[in-house]
């Protein structure tokens, strides 16, 4: 990653933040720059927490309910082997 992008995404998340607007359109907003600079895959999700217990209070993610094609993803889930 160039180091002239991070310095733009910077400056415009930091821009972002300034403009008054609700959470949701905030992360909305900076989903577009964060994916031009950050590695991900599929989308990028978004939590927020509790300062005292960092417990996740909310989330919010601007991707649609269906999961890519099979193909095109990486299971997370352990394959278990079944012995006779």
């Amino acid at each position: 990653m160039r180091a002239e992008a991070r310095a733009r995404a910077v400056d415009k998340i930091a821009s972002l933040a300034g403009t008054p607007t609700d959470l949701v359109t905030f992360w909305r907003s900076c989903t577009e720059v964060i994916a031009t600079v950050v590695p991900h895959y599929w989308a990028p999700c978004y939590f927020t927490v509790d300062p005292a217990s960092l417990l996740i209070t909310s989330h919010s993610t601007r991707v649609s309910t269906s999961c890519p094609p099979r193909s095109s993803r990486r299971s997370t889930t352990a394959r278990t082997s079944t012995s006779s």
